[in-house]
């Protein structure tokens, strides 16, 4: 069970889930919620994301989700977001990783519409560069 409504609008300021405080929710898919988050024991801001109960205590699920996080930790690449730490608190599993300012390509093509093909390009070349 998750001690906050995770409904919107929700505020999730203040709430703590091991050494992270949450600031604000951005969003959530099938399996996970994601949140940006202060972690007090370095004082930085991380993108925490937060796998839901019904997912996590699959056993196959858990086991590839922390196979998949173990493998992107130990990655280094300017173009990925690094992997800070990988836990449990109160139930709860979580990656916490860089948090990097800005949008991402998701939504800027949603808010600028498609991109020219030498902007397109370029990303294409960073991403197939990780």
């Amino acid at each position: 069970m998750i001690p906050f409504d995770t409904r919107s609008p929700f505020d999730p300021s203040g709430i703590r889930i091991g050494e992270f405080e949450l600031i604000e929710k951005w969003g959530e898919d099938a399996s996970s919620f994601l949140f940006l988050a202060n972690q007090i024991t370095r004082s930085r801001q991380v993108t925490l994301k937060i796998w839901k109960p019904e997912k996590i205590n699959d056993p196959d699920f858990r086991n590839q989700v922390i196979s998949m996080g173990e493998k992107v930790a130990k990655l280094r690449h300017p173009n990925l977001k690094k992997v800070h730490t990988i836990g449990k608190s109160k139930g709860f599993r979580y990656i916490a990783m860089e948090y990097l300012k800005g949008h991402g390509l998701r939504i800027v093509i949603e808010e600028e519409g498609a991109l020219a093909f030498n902007e397109a390009l370029k990303f294409l070349r960073d991403i197939s560069s990780a």
